[in-house]
């Protein structure tokens, strides 16, 4: 709700979750879009998600057992 409660000043559950909803819904749209028509992938935004995701969560996992081992 970070990013809708930054758009709509509010601190109200109410707008919150509705504007979260929308806000999820249009990205997500938006993104599938933007993945078929500019990208022209023939996959799934949610195949992204998880592929930078993933990705992500290795490099956290091997940036904290570097760290570690260089104690």
């Amino acid at each position: 709700m970070g990013l809708a409660r930054q758009i709509f000043k509010s601190y109200q559950h109410r707008v919150l979750i509705i504007a979260s909803s929308l806000l999820a819904v249009v990205l997500l749209v938006s993104g599938q879009w933007f993945i078929e028509k500019v990208m022209a992938f023939e996959t799934t935004v949610s195949v992204i998600i998880n592929l930078v995701g993933g990705l992500y969560f290795m490099f956290l996992l091997l940036r904290t057992e570097f760290s570690k081992g260089s104690k």
